[in-house]
């Protein structure tokens, strides 16, 4: 057993609300794991009855494996908290409930974490796989650092070292204690997106995060039905945890007194801003709102040629922009009624930090 002992015991959280016909695939690769110590959680939040119906056919078969809690407030990182304070194994680890485990996983994870107890975080690469046929789409892969942490921590030894990757909740492996020492997911960032990104810079605040270099996680792309439906969504939530995820960057590292800090979080939220413009840009009625947030970005970075480039080809006509800004076609119709000029002036910025 190397470094384990009969006592170590996971918990494998999945929290469960509509992929029915893709759960018994997660579920039995967990079961199959070649570490047999462990319990499966899973969280019912506002499941889909379809769904919950094959959750409760796995815990009948497997009543000392499987459990189902209920979280009713709707959000991943309510449902993630939901498991975790349930769970009574050591160590803590998620399964969405369509992606796929390699049997091995659990074992070479808590081999790591046994050897190295400084690592905060254990992950792997990951294999993408098609969400109707489950073929390999692309193979070891990883969640690189992303922009915002190469900006803030690239320059520190410690980063050098230990790069802050933003793994994936499915390849996710660490200790109960040190989550809930972090306090687990902000929930504030429910209903979904970058909760799990800023449970990772939490825990990285404690430890290092360790990247197994071998695919151990398939993780299950959108359908295509799923994508089609989402065409012409402005995806409000994804912005509003962005602008929420930038307010607690700045509090960890927009102080008066670091200045080198502040001008990275400058460049950050240009980059943001550029980016989000594109998203208006889709829309018939975003043209405005794109200038907008291109003209604070180029005020942050007044020498940006990416910048200037979609700035100036907002002049030319919207017949032209999705050749441009590489998307399908222009949606027609009204932006939705939480977007107005307030939404631009309040995104990326905070009273007390002063740039």
């Amino acid at each position: 057993m190397g470094f384990l002992e009969s006592e170590d015991k996971i918990s494998v959280i999945s929290t469960i609300y509509k992929h029915k016909q893709k759960l018994s695939q997660a579920l039995d690769s967990i079961l199959n794991q070649t570490f047999k110590n462990i319990e499966i959680i899973l969280v019912d939040n506002n499941a889909l009855p379809e769904t919950l119906m094959v959750a409760k056919e796995y815990r009948d078969r497997y009543p000392t494996i499987v459990r189902i809690v209920s979280e009713p407030t709707q959000g991943i990182a309510s449902a993630r908290n939901r498991g975790v304070r349930e769970s009574t194994g050591d160590f803590i680890t998620f399964c969405d409930e369509d992606d796929i485990w390699m049997p091995d996983k659990l074992l070479k994870q808590l081999n790591v974490q046994k050897k190295h107890p400084e690592y905060s975080i254990v992950t792997n690469l990951v294999d993408f796989i098609s969400y109707e046929d489950g073929r390999v789409v692309e193979s070891r892969k990883t969640f690189s650092p992303q922009f915002w942490a190469t900006e803030l921590l690239g320059k520190t030894e410690h980063y050098q070292k230990y790069p802050l990757y933003n793994p994936h909740p499915s390849t996710m492996f660490f200790r109960k204690s040190l989550a809930l020492e972090v306090g687990l997911f902000d929930e504030g960032f429910n209903p979904y997106w970058t909760e799990d990104t800023e449970f990772s810079l939490r825990m990285y605040e404690k430890g290092p995060i360790y990247l197994i270099p071998e695919s151990l996680t398939q993780i299950r792309l959108s359908s295509k039905e799923y994508l089609k439906t989402r065409q012409g969504d402005f995806d409000w939530v994804a912005i509003k945890n962005l602008n929420y995820f930038f307010s607690i960057l700045c509090k960890k590292f927009g102080s008066d007194k670091d200045p080198v800090s502040r001008k990275a979080l400058k460049k950050i939220r240009a980059q943001w801003m550029r980016e989000l413009s594109i998203k208006f840009l889709a829309y018939q009625e975003g043209k405005t709102y794109a200038r907008e947030l291109l003209t604070r970005a180029l005020a942050d970075q007044p020498f940006n040629l990416k910048t200037w480039k979609i700035y100036l080809r907002t002049f030319f006509p919207q017949k032209y922009y999705p050749s441009f800004f590489h998307f399908e076609k222009i949606v027609k119709g009204s932006l939705p009624m939480k977007v107005d000029e307030s939404l631009l002036k309040n995104l990326f910025t905070l009273d007390e930090i002063k740039f």
